[in-house]
């Protein structure tokens, strides 16, 4: 089982990526890069070199395939966004841990 106590949701693919009991299993959304594109076009290229930085780095396992059903079987914890993927996660009964993309770091401030 996977301890989250040592789990620092502000850093999480850092804190994760180099435990070696733990292996990281990143599966973007599908429409990601086209998203990012349109929307944040000034993203773009940050998003690429973090997607390079985990790939040349090793960090773990980066599945951009259409095969959802192979990361459900190899995976043990689910941790991400709310999703469909997370339906299926329990199904299988997976523990699932639902990132707060909202969290702030102290004394920073959510615009509402």
């Amino acid at each position: 089982s996977i301890d989250f106590s040592r789990f620092n949701a502000s850093n999480g693919v850092g804190s994760l990526s180099y435990k070696d009991d733990i292996a990281l299993l990143w599966r973007p959304h599908p429409l990601i890069g086209a998203a990012i594109k349109s929307m944040r076009p000034q993203l773009w290229e940050q998003y690429q070199d973090l997607v390079d930085f985990y790939k040349k780095k090793e960090i773990g396992i980066y599945d951009d395939t259409a095969d959802v059903d192979r990361a459900i079987i190899i995976a043990d914890v689910y941790y991400g966004d709310a999703s469909s993927l997370v339906t299926l996660c329990k199904a299988v009964n997976m523990p699932v841990m639902i990132q707060n993309s909202m969290m702030a770091d102290a004394g920073s401030k959510i615009a509402g």
